[in-house]
């Protein structure tokens, strides 16, 4: 999964790069729900999405050294201990996978969007934004609550 994160990571940046200077002067950089632009800006905000995708690989990089200081929703006991440290650690993973796959879905829709003002995964983007973060979190919370170990 660490790997699969960073060759994400990767791609976000060359696929932001290479499109940077084929991007017109103003580039969509918001949508309403509906998917359609209703905000524009440099081009050079683009450049944000693999900043901002890589600055929070790196925090939960970090955060993810130190599983014994989450705030696990049961307590934590000497038996189950490495149980929930394993299974917060892989939550922290997933996630991590996840900000470059989100931030490459809002590059590929914006840039896009730049040239055809309406692109076809802008209205899958919102669910799949929300099932990429809120997925992991609720299976997260059903194995670590179970009173048996599954992993």
């Amino acid at each position: 999964m660490d790997g699969l994160g960073f060759l994400f990571l990767a791609l976000l940046w060359a696929f932001v790069l290479k499109s940077y200077f084929q991007l017109p002067d103003q580039i969509p950089t918001h949508f309403n729900l509906s998917g359609v632009p209703d905000d524009y800006g440099s081009r050079y905000m683009i450049l944000f999405l693999p900043g901002i995708a890589t600055l929070l690989f790196i925090l939960l990089s970090v955060i993810n050294r130190r599983p014994e200081r989450f705030n696990y929703p049961i307590a934590i006991t000497p038996e189950n201990a490495a149980y929930q440290y394993q299974l917060a650690s892989n939550l922290i993973r997933t996630l991590r996978l996840a900000m470059p796959i989100i931030f490459g879905l809002v590059a590929v829709s914006t840039i896009g969007s730049s040239y055809s003002h309406l692109s076809p995964l802008l209205s899958y983007l919102l669910p799949l934004i929300l099932g990429c973060t809120i997925l992991p979190l609720i299976i997260y919370l059903f194995l670590a609550t179970r009173k048996e170990k599954i992993l």
